[in-house]
């Protein structure tokens, strides 16, 4: 017979590869929406950074960055692993989906292990992973990957989770082995996270500071004067990194702007409702969501209830709890506090909500001794998502396809460039980095406006004046889609030739540059004139 401990173990690699399998399934049953809405021009940030630095040559100098940069991890990690793949964003960002969400999985692990040992922790996690991969089951059942989306993608906040989760290891260690070297590191992570994603000061300093006080107050402050020093570390590393920004010309790097913290009533109001509607709406609309948003309230009752059996004894379980109940509180009410959660995909905001409910329900469980029930629920989970797999067998197969895959628009595109002689060319934002990062003939195509003034919005405005060579950027098309009609267009030019082709619409135009100042499009000929 197996020993105990070989069993733990083999549960653990059975549960972590089940997931491999899923996520490469998931990946291999994309079709074209689905590659277009994971690789937006918003995910495709990283790429195009990476693209215009290592591959064309040029500088930072004149981008215009996300709002939250996203420097540390995902821009490090993902720029390493474009180097390793030789450009091929296609398979950089399969890769780095499968790093980021076993990175999370081993944080977790280090911390969960300062107060379970190794059977407990292996077991909780193994189990715990299985209730998180409902995300993934969201996709195979609905064909939806806004919750997917979420749990894959890069740049989009789970890099500030990551180093939430990194600088709580960092305290707990160094509360444990007092290593001076443990709390430099730890205040150039702050400095570095805060300046990377303005979210993690709200959610790591600003909660933290809460949790600090609300345990000064239990205990009239009288704790370990080493709590002290990380509290007035990291506020003062909070502060440095985010006055990173006014120290960078703005002449030479600037960054989007944020949802402000200034919102109206009215938009924090709505804010309010819509997080509370979209619980409702991802409960009742797919089976999978009905039971994510089932674990979710089960491990916040759960908690609940723990912190109200421990709170005359004050032990570590009511610690755990009251801190992690704070740190719920506050990914639930500050995207309504700053008024941002105006759609479903701003989720995004406190993903961190359901990765933390869903992988501590197990350990809640064991709390109160529900072991068993969590066992079988957990070998329920292997059979099914074994029959899952076995189902979807072609879409694993179909993962050697993934790589190669080229969008029907872009190929149209390159169609019509070797037909037309274009050259660079316009569109509204979601068709510029798309089609660019897919096309196979170096098409170029960059944001505008509704009325074609350049868009500088997480782009290089560089690109709009010269092209990598050095040359004149000269442009002579314009997509007409969405916002940018051809009625539009023809506002700017008199001399449009409307082609058609495979549902997409473009304009051709007498060849134009852009102007600096104006930021809008100037005729060729009268530059020559």
């Amino acid at each position: 017979m197996l020993k105990t401990s070989s069993y733990y173990w083999i549960f653990s690699v059975v549960s972590f590869t089940l997931t491999l399998v899923l996520i490469l399934t998931l990946f291999g049953d994309f079709d074209g929406s689905d590659y277009r809405y994971f690789f937006s021009s918003d995910t495709l940030y990283l790429p195009s950074v990476y693209q215009d630095l290592f591959i064309d040559g040029n500088t930072l100098a004149g981008w215009e960055l996300n709002p939250a940069p996203n420097i540390f991890p995902d821009m490090i990690i993902y720029s390493l692993l474009m180097f390793l793949v030789g450009g091929k964003f296609l398979l950089a960002s399969l890769l780095f989906a499968i790093i980021q969400y076993y990175f999370i999985f081993f944080l977790i692990y280090k911390l969960v292990r300062f107060r379970f040992n190794k059977r407990e922790t292996l077991i909780n996690l193994g189990i715990g992973n299985l209730l998180l991969t409902l995300f993934f089951f969201n996709y195979l059942e609905s064909g939806n990957l806004r919750l997917a989306f979420q749990v894959l993608s890069n740049s989009y906040h789970l890099g500030s989770f990551i180093n939430t989760l990194l600088a709580t290891y960092l305290i707990l260690s160094y509360i444990k082995t007092k290593s001076i070297w443990k709390l430099i590191v730890f205040s150039l992570l702050i400095i570095l996270a805060s300046f990377s994603d303005k979210l993690f000061i709200a959610y790591f300093t600003g909660i933290g500071l809460v949790i600090y006080l609300f345990t000064g107050v239990i205990n009239k402050f009288r704790f370990p004067r080493v709590i002290h020093i990380i509290a007035l570390i990291s506020i003062i590393s909070s502060i440095i990194g985010y006055s990173i920004y006014s120290f960078i010309p703005s002449r030479y790097l600037t960054f989007g702007t944020p949802y402000s913290s200034s919102a109206t009533i009215e938009s924090r109001i709505l804010s309010f409702k819509n997080q509370w509607f979209h619980f409702y709406q991802i409960a009742t609309e797919t089976w999978s969501g009905f039971f994510i948003i089932l674990l979710l309230l089960l491990s916040i009752i759960g908690l609940v209830v723990i912190f109200f059996k421990t709170k005359s004894q004050k032990n570590s379980s009511f610690w755990i709890s009251s801190i992690l109940l704070i740190y719920f509180g506050g990914l639930i009410f500050i995207p309504s506090i700053t008024g941002s959660y105006i759609g479903l995909d701003c989720i995004r905001y406190n993903i961190n909500l359901y990765l933390v409910a869903l992988v501590i329900l197990p350990f809640i469980g064991s709390y109160f001794s529900l072991n068993k029930l969590f066992t079988l629920i957990s070998s329920s989970f292997i059979i099914g998502y074994i029959v899952l797999i076995s189902y979807n067998f072609s879409s694993l197969i179909n993962i050697t396809n993934y790589n190669s895959h080229y969008p029907e628009v872009t190929e149209t595109l390159d169609e019509l460039k070797r037909e037309y002689n274009l050259k660079n060319g316009i569109s509204e934002y979601w068709y510029a980095k798309f089609n660019t990062m897919f096309s196979k003939e170096d098409l170029r195509i960059y944001s505008t406006h509704f009325n074609l003034r350049a868009y500088y919005h997480v782009t290089n405005l560089n690109w709009f004046y010269t092209n990598s060579d050095g040359s004149p950027a000269v442009f002579n098309f314009v997509i007409a889609e969405n916002e940018i009609t051809v009625e539009e267009v023809k506002k700017v030019f008199e001399n449009v030739e409307v082609i058609s082709k495979n549902g997409l619409t473009i304009c051709l135009t007498p060849d134009f540059i852009f102007n600096k100042d104006s930021q809008l499009p100037v005729l060729v000929s009268t530059m020559e004139d």
